[in-house]
């Protein structure tokens, strides 16, 4: 396992594999587009999942695991994730057609589950020295079958950092991982989705941070998007794959100094339905889409490529992570109220 001195490290999940032009039309094979994409996001921290790089994995086609080899080539920072809710999300649909005939039974998802978890084990014995650490296959928010698939890993001698979903009446066992000696730990958002106002996830947060500052635990959260909550606490790294997600849909992440938040906007010149909802850069007066156009100019793209081209908003949207969120870090502790450790 791998610390980095600059926290959080953000880790960006999700990838444009089906990219194969460049932003001026021309063919590229998937090095070059990765390639492309490093040089000029500045993204250096990639979160790789099991299943689709690995050998043996269910969702491996190839394309994934060469970016993946790429990644490993250049010496970026990896997080390597488990693939669980993939596995999850595989067997479902799997499933999904003849379960109302009763035909498949848990046994075979049973099977599945534990060839996915030896091909696992095998691919993390084999590269983990390329990776800063790997994760638990949560595939189950069950604190107790968490703990012993945890238990597992680490019995095959896999360094696999525990996740904890922080459903209720679970914090014993978080309490356990620390006992046990994890160094990292990753919070799920079970426990935030079933808190539902803004002061019990606070409370959430504050509980499992004091515990972690009290055994010298760091801390890792997934899905952790919103700059309030990425920079009151201290975590050691978190990861988004929201980058990936909205430049396939059109969409610009970019930072709001004036709410301290990440906004989105539709720029793509493919026009939004009009029954969406989203923001759009087509329905903006056209004041407003010229101080638009400038303020994402200032970051060092050209507007009309990030209008019609998908690789150049995969790069700025990383772009965005990569660099200028990380620099927003002062700015939004300053107008946040910060957490404070009791063990202090």
């Amino acid at each position: 396992m791998h610390f980095h001195k600059d926290t959080p490290v953000i880790y960006l999940s999700g990838f444009f594999s089906q990219v194969k032009e460049g932003p001026d039309g021309q063919k590229m094979s998937l090095n070059q587009v990765v390639d492309y994409w490093r040089k000029k996001s500045g993204a250096r921290y990639r979160c790789f999942s099991f299943p689709y790089v690995g050998e043996g994995g269910f969702y491996n086609t190839g394309r994934m695991e060469e970016v993946y080899q790429r990644a490993v080539d250049k010496g970026d920072g990896i997080l390597m994730d488990s693939g669980a809710h993939s596995f999850h999300n595989f067997v479902k649909s799997a499933t999904g057609k003849i379960s109302s005939k009763k035909k498949q039974k848990m046994t075979d998802v049973g099977r599945l589950r534990e060839q996915t978890v030896e091909a696992y084990i095998e691919f993390i014995k084999k590269d983990h020295k390329k990776w800063d650490f790997a994760v638990n296959f949560d595939y189950t928010h069950n604190a107790e079958i968490c703990y012993k698939m945890q238990h597992r890993f680490w019995d095959a001698g896999c360094d696999v950092i525990p996740v904890f979903h922080g459903e209720r009446g679970s914090l014993e066992y978080f309490k356990r991982y620390c006992d046990d000696g994890a160094k990292l730990i990753g919070l799920g958002t079970g426990g935030i989705n079933d808190r539902r106002s803004w002061d019990k996830k606070r409370v959430y947060f504050d509980i499992l941070f004091n515990l972690a500052t009290k055994h010298g635990v760091k801390l890792h959260g997934f899905a952790i998007t919103h700059l309030s909550l990425m920079f009151q606490y201290p975590w050691y790294s978190v990861d988004s794959a929201t980058w990936a997600k909205c430049s396939a849909y059109g969409k610009l992440i970019f930072p709001n100094l004036k709410r301290n938040t990440l906004s989105m906007i539709h720029v793509s010149d493919h026009a939004l339905s009009t029954r969406s909802s989203d923001t759009s850069y087509n329905r903006l007066p056209v004041h407003m889409r010229k101080e638009f156009e400038r303020t994402i100019e200032d970051y060092g793209f050209d507007f009309g490529k990030l209008r019609t081209n998908l690789i150049e908003r995969y790069c700025f949207n990383a772009a965005i992570y990569a660099k200028h969120v990380p620099e927003l870090k002062e700015l939004v502790k300053g107008t946040r109220v910060r957490w404070k450790s009791l063990s202090t």
